[in-house]
């Protein structure tokens, strides 16, 4: 099941998640994907993904925790829709905004 990010790029920028994440996080998800998405596919999954943490109180293990629901994320998406229709899902963390 795929459904389209609700976030664009704008809306992503005002919250500071596209600001905020770092472009290896991105590649390193990119890479574990074996480039079959877009880079800028995984990086819209990976703000998404971020911006359900945006009030964590620790922020250590972030990135670890950033990546692997990403990957996740991202694998299903390309098991279940074999990236045909080119929309990306949309991360089920929660979004206080």
């Amino acid at each position: 099941m795929s459904m389209k990010l609700h976030q664009n790029d704008a809306e992503a920028n005002r919250h500071g998640v596209i600001n905020d994440v770092d472009d290896l996080l991105i590649e390193k998800v990119w890479r574990d994907l074996d480039g079959q998405l877009s880079r800028e596919q995984v990086g819209r999954v990976v703000a998404e993904v971020s911006l359900g943490y945006q009030d964590a109180k620790v922020k250590a293990f972030l990135p670890i925790l950033i990546h692997r629901q990403a990957v996740e994320r991202l694998k299903e998406f390309l098991l279940d829709d074999q990236g045909q229709h080119g929309d990306v899902p949309v991360a089920h963390a929660i979004i206080n905004s």
